[in-house]
Order: C-alpha cells, then structure tokens, then sequence
C-alpha cells in the first residue's frame, strides 16, 4: 500500500535504508530495549544514532529524499531528536539568512547542535499572537535580551527541549525603545555544547514521560535577562540593523506561514 503513495526514487531510498539497517544489527531494536527504563532507552538511542550518522552522514543527512527515508525506516516517530533534525532544521533552513544557514545547518546535521523549535508557552499554544517571552534590543551592547516576564510566558511542551536541546529556536516579541514589533524567531543556545550546563539566566527542565513515548522530551523553559548577538535573529525577511532600525525584507505573514507550515 505505502508503495502506491511512492515514486521510484522513494522506493529505491527506502529499499538502501532497509538494506543499511539490516547490515548493522546495533540500529536495530530487540525485545531487551522495551525493558530498559527511560535513561537506558535514551542512552541507546544516542548510541544508535552516533552510529546511524557515522555509517552514512553522507547519505542522509546531506540529502533530503534519502533523509525522509531514514526517518520513515529509523526513526519511527520516537527519536529523541527527530524534532532537531525535521522541525528546527527546516525553521533555520527557511527563516535564516544564508549566513546564518552557512553558521548553524551543517553543525546541525552533524549532531553538534540539537536544537528545538521554541514556540508553545504555559498560557499560549499555537496563538502566536500572544506570546509573551520579550526579546528586548540593548543599543550599547548591540544584543538582544530575552525574558519570561510572567508565568504564563515560560516555554512549554517543546520537544527535545527538556534533556537534549542545546540550541533553540525561540519565538518572542521584538522589543526596540519600548515599541513592540511583533513576533520575530532568535536561534539561542540554551546548554553549554560539552558540559551541558544552561547558559547564565536559562531555566529548562523535562516534564516527565509520555505514554508509549518515553525517549521524547517535551521540556519547559524560562528566561531572565539571557543576552544573545545580535545576529541571532533570524533575518532572511526582517532585521534589525546594528542602529537599531527595524527592517522588513519581505512580506511580514511569511514568518507566519513558516510557523503554520512547521506546526
């Protein structure tokens, strides 16, 4: 049935996974595995993805087509960091200048920065609209400074983020000289990328196991006064010069049909 929803290149993709899998049996999954507990079952996934990536880093992760496959076929829905390797990718690969994309999308695909897609707060789902984690624009240090001024403003549900995020991409109004600009995207490191520390004012944690999900990590996050460059707004359709001039490069609802797409 799945081969009539499929071209040929697709047959042929998935059929190379297959036979990649089926060659290493340390990606494949046994009985043991459901008895290990959620530490043990992320631990593996580590584990089989370090390999997975090592085996064919080329084949895959450089290689749209080839990667929907290894999803379809590896991941089945509950890897730990398919979120950083699907969701937060494509919000870089859209929303990113080509400097930015040249900065975070190859050190993405080489696990080096997994990151989450920061959007969903305690008292706010998909209304985009009334986010209210701030990133204010502080002229003297050429940064932006991101906040969670109220309760209802910490982030919330984001997978990846509560054990494996060291990077996100957070959502938060846009703040120069006390004008609010709307809702802009700043890729911020959230953990130290050896230590895993948090980064100095970052608060995050896990909320706890799902049913049937257990190696997902759906987190929460808070903000005081995290200092960012800059140049970690996403600016391929808005930026804010180093004047703190705020300009749009094109059509502003594009940011939000790169959000409607990504949910």
């Amino acid at each position: 049935m799945l081969s009539l929803l499929m071209d040929a290149k697709d047959i042929k993709y998935c059929e190379m996974v297959t036979a990649d899998i089926q060659k290493h049996p340390d990606l494949l999954f046994t009985p043991s595995y459901l008895e290990l507990d959620r530490a043990g079952q992320m631990e593996a996934w580590w584990k089989r993805l370090r390999l997975m990536y090592e085996i064919s880093r080329d084949r895959y992760f450089y290689d749209e087509t080839a990667m929907n496959q290894f999803r379809w076929k590896f991941y089945q829905g509950a890897c730990p960091i398919y979120l950083s390797t699907d969701v937060y990718y494509n919000v870089i690969a859209m929303m990113g200048s080509e400097r930015q994309r040249e900065m975070w999308i190859e050190p993405n695909k080489r696990l080096e920065i997994i990151g989450c897609y920061a959007q969903t707060e305690l008292g706010h789902g998909s209304n985009v609209a009334k986010l209210e984690t701030t990133a204010t624009f502080d002229r003297v240090t050429d940064e932006f400074i991101l906040n969670s001024p109220t309760l209802t403003s910490t982030k919330f549900w984001p997978g990846n983020m509560g054990i494996w995020s060291n990077w996100a991409a957070v959502y938060a109004r846009l703040i120069i000289d006390g004008k609010d600009f709307g809702v802009q995207c700043f890729n911020t490191q959230i953990r130290d990328t050896y230590t895993r520390e948090m980064i100095k004012g970052v608060n995050a944690g896990d909320i706890g196991a799902k049913l049937g999900m257990k190696t997902n990590d759906n987190g929460w996050m808070f903000f005081n006064q995290v200092r960012i460059p800059r140049t970690n707004m996403l600016d391929k359709f808005c930026e804010v010069t180093r004047e703190g001039k705020f300009i749009v490069k094109g059509n502003p609802k594009l940011l939000y049909q790169v959000m409607v797409n990504t949910r």
